[in-house]
């Protein structure tokens, strides 16, 4: 199954293969900052459990997805983040308002949601480690009417272009300036 795709960003031309998509249902939350407490003039620091149930969620949705050893090299991490939409967005008949927006901008900050899921797909041996996502592109919106929360997640593989050198598009040589 070849499900290659190209993107030109940045000047810089990559090409991958898909490696994984799924989608882990419930609700999206981000990954708490490690948090440090005193005690007998010791201070201890401490990872609040607070995102352990979505993770929970992205570890089961993943299952089918993983390989017999983790993927190496760099990757390439799409997240789309599903959110319920707030009663506020509905009328009492219950349909949907008009000025009821798309886009989700609360809670959670939506590097902390990623974080979430890179430390998630990192604990079910996925990948290695989260440090090979080299390219990472998300968004946060409300869910639609036939649409569960969670989040929907493609992982794939990055490799350079065949002839592009890494030195930019002047055609450079690699370790000179102009």
């Amino acid at each position: 199954m070849d499900t290659g795709w190209n993107m030109s960003e940045n000047h810089h031309l990559v090409r991958g293969h898909a490696l994984a998509s799924f989608t882990a249902y419930g609700i999206p939350k981000g990954q708490p900052r490690a948090r440090a407490f005193a005690r007998n003039g010791k201070v201890r620091m401490y990872d609040p459990a607070t995102a352990e149930g979505w993770k929970g969620c992205i570890a089961l949705a993943v299952q089918d997805h993983l390989p017999v050893e983790p993927h190496e090299g760099p990757l390439l991490l799409t997240l789309v983040f599903l959110f319920p939409r707030p009663k506020a967005h509905f009328r009492a008949n219950g349909l949907m308002r008009d000025d009821a927006p798309l886009w989700h901008d609360k809670k959670p900050d939506i590097d902390n949601a990623a974080k979430a899921v890179m430390d998630a797909l990192t604990a079910v041996g996925f990948w290695r480690d989260d440090k090979q996502v080299a390219s990472v592109s998300m968004l946060k919106r409300y869910n639609m009417a036939a649409e569960r929360a969670g989040c929907a997640i493609t992982v794939a593989s990055l490799e350079p272009l065949e002839g592009f050198n890494g030195a930019g598009s002047g055609g450079e040589q690699k370790g000179k300036l102009k």
